[in-house]
């Protein structure tokens, strides 16, 4: 019997193409199969996509590609029924859960990115589900992985916090390709999540603000404040009204106060390239690509869920629970941002 830990991949989009040549970099795993409703998708992976106009890569990089064998599927059921023993998510955030509620039916573990779902009862029903049938539920929260974030943790750990303050920037062209959800769900996420991740608790209250200066569907300055009865406070903020010329596309900035230190963690360019197309600043974090692999956060994140798939363990960096709890968190700011002041974040 093969060691081999056999993916199957929904979703060919610009992440998903990473994820595949993320994949083809970790030992032990195959990708035997993928599936995308658009099935121009696997074909086009060498297309200019806008996400490199502000996830600023080192350059030179090569395509991805499937690999040899990997099998192109016409439906997701087919996909699910091909032997894999892992499901990959990697579709917009309106179609998360309706993919791992497949594949746990299917029988298999599944990797998702963030969100787990949209709406918090039905992510609390994957958890249930999952438990059911004794599957695992793995949820990219890529931020966990980041080993300025790793570290700062491990920093905290013997510390009593006393205040977080947590900021995402982009420029307002991101919003034509994230703009699809509520910024709530794309880009504060992560900071809810590291808040989270960071206190070990749920917030007890979620007070929100939100204004549109560019008349979209949603908002593109969004203010959180997540409350803990005993005092704590996580101020994040999100805008996405950074100036075009920014070297590295967006920016962030996470500063904890505890009893006895502050910390603080920012993505200031590591390395400048000037060069005769301007100023940019490459990600050296997330998935940069070196030495003919993909490395970082993300090959990071895909090695630690793999190993758990093939141990049969759940996550111990990104518990299932704490999945949930974001998307509480993000349902109650939402309900804020739409008039209610400030919210309790309720459990489902």
């Amino acid at each position: 019997m093969s060691d081999v830990l056999r993916i199957g991949q929904v979703g060919l989009g610009w992440f998903g193409g990473l994820h595949l040549q993320t994949w083809a970099d970790i030992a032990g795993v195959e990708v035997t199969g993928v599936y995308d409703a658009d099935p121009s998708r696997v074909g086009a992976f060498g297309a200019h996509q806008a996400q490199e106009d502000f996830h600023v890569r080192v350059g030179g990089e090569p395509a991805p590609r499937l690999a040899a064998g990997t099998e192109v599927f016409s439906s997701l059921d087919e996909l699910l029924a091909s032997g894999i023993q892992v499901l990959d998510v990697v579709v917009p955030e309106g179609s998360h859960a309706d993919c791992v509620r497949r594949g746990l039916e299917a029988g298999v573990d599944v990797i998702v990115e963030k969100p787990l779902a949209l709406d918090p009862a039905e992510a609390r029903d994957l958890v249930r589900l999952a438990e059911q049938v004794g599957r695992n539920v793995y949820v990219g929260h890529i931020l966990r992985f980041d080993p300025r974030n790793a570290t700062l943790g491990a920093l905290l750990r013997n510390r009593t916090l006393r205040h977080l303050s947590l900021s995402r920037r982009f420029q307002p062209a991101a919003l034509d390709v994230y703009g699809r959800v509520h910024p709530v769900h794309t880009a504060m996420i992560h900071d809810i999540d590291l808040a989270i991740w960071y206190t070990g608790r749920r917030p007890d209250r979620v007070t929100a603000f939100a204004t549109s200066h560019l008349g979209r569907e949603f908002p593109d300055v969004v203010d959180l404040v997540l409350h803990w009865d005993d005092g704590v406070r996580a101020v994040i903020g999100n805008s996405w009204h950074l100036a075009p010329n920014c070297p590295y596309g967006f920016e962030f900035e996470c500063k904890v106060q505890t009893d006895g230190g502050t910390y603080t963690v920012r993505n200031e360019p590591d390395l400048l390239a000037w060069d005769e197309n301007g100023v940019k600043a490459p990600d050296l974090f997330f998935w940069p690509h070196y030495e003919g692999a993909r490395h970082g956060a993300l090959r990071d994140e895909l090695q630690h869920f793999a190993d758990r798939a093939r141990q049969g363990r759940p996550s111990e960096r990104v518990p299932l629970e704490h999945a949930v709890w974001v998307a509480e968190t993000c349902r109650a700011a939402l309900d804020s941002i739409a008039g209610a002041g400030t919210v309790a974040v309720a459990g489902c």
